[in-house]
């Protein structure tokens, strides 16, 4: 992070067969004023209209943060999407990155994932100075400093 511009946040979604919820999981995402926000949505192999979908709305840019949207040919599963995900952020010049809940098919894992409200966030800088990565609960002020 500098002075001169607010800290960058890369929110990354990990979905497969997510084409009836991704919508609403990127409904979820506040406006994060004095962030720049970019969400990474990664479609893992899905067969249905996730990639379609979520592809439709980036081209509307009518979203509230920058959209990037990535398909996955084959599945990565869950942990090889993390890996592509935090990847993605470091590459990007991110300072902040985290994953949101996935948004699977399932009812119970959905049922579950209307309780969360937040997502944990990893301080690039931490990582890429090989120091234990600081994880916080992404509410503007917990990320170690106000925007």
């Amino acid at each position: 992070m500098t002075p001169d511009r607010p800290p960058r946040v890369l929110v990354f979604i990990v979905a497969y067969h997510a084409e009836t919820t991704i919508l609403g999981v990127l409904e979820r995402i506040p406006p994060l004023e004095g962030y720049d926000v970019e969400v990474l949505m990664i479609d893992d192999g899905s067969s249905d209209g996730t990639f379609a979908l979520s592809e439709r709305l980036r081209k509307l840019n009518t979203y509230r943060h920058r959209l990037t949207v990535l398909a996955n040919p084959v599945n990565q599963g869950y942990g090889g999407n993390q890996k592509l995900g935090y990847h993605y952020a470091i590459e990007h010049g991110f300072d902040f990155a985290g994953v949101d809940i996935e948004p699977a098919g399932d009812d119970e894992v959905l049922a579950a994932a209307e309780d969360v409200d937040v997502a944990a966030f990893v301080d690039l800088a931490e990582v890429a100075g090989d120091e234990e990565a600081v994880v916080a609960e992404f509410r503007p002020g917990l990320l170690g400093h106000a925007p």
